[in-house]
This record gives structure tokens, sequence and C-alpha cells, in this order.
């Protein structure tokens, strides 16, 4: 006969969570009150950021300008790899700091 097979994570061992792993187990220290959650607390969530394109568009330029800006330092990009990404509040900046 063949031996029955058991389920990861239906033993009897109640410090192990699900699969065997106690890092997976729901359930909190028997004698803490489980967490509340506080949404002043949340990390706020980041803004979208932007392409070159879409940054030439926001300030009516064309992709090379954009990119000349990078270059000479005026604007600072995010590097994700290859790309290029600016931060919205980085093109608010730089807005401001060139109003006339």
């Amino acid at each position: 006969m063949a031996a029955a097979h058991k389920r990861p994570g239906s033993g009897a061992n109640p410090r192990k969570g699900r699969n065997g792993d106690p890092r997976l187990d729901d359930a909190g220290p028997a004698d803490e009150p489980p967490a509340r959650f506080d949404a002043s607390k949340r990390p706020r969530k980041p803004q979208r950021l932007l392409s070159i394109r879409e940054s030439a568009e926001i300030l009516n330029t064309s992709v090379k300008t954009v990119r000349r800006r990078i270059a000479d330092g005026q604007l600072r990009p995010i590097r994700i790899g290859r790309l290029l990404r600016i931060d919205p509040a980085d093109l608010q900046d730089f807005i401001r700091d060139h109003r006339e």
C-alpha cells in the first residue's frame, strides 16, 4: 500500500504557518492584540514618473530641449535601466525656477 500523502501546512505544529514557514503565519503572537490599520502612518503614494516626451509636452517644448536641460544639469532625471524618467515634483521645481 502507498503511504498517505500529507498536505503542506496541515501539520499539528501550531508554531508554523502555511507550508511550515513561521514567517507566513497570518496570526501574530498570542499575547499581542491585533494590529490596527492607521492611514496616517501609511506611506504616501508616489506620483507617476513622466517620460521625456510627457515632460516635453508639459513644457511645450521638443524632446531635444528636455534632453538638453538634462545634459546641462537643469533638470534631474531618474534612470531606470536605459530609460529616463522625470519626477513631476522636479519638473514643477524647474518651472518655478525659470519663471520671469
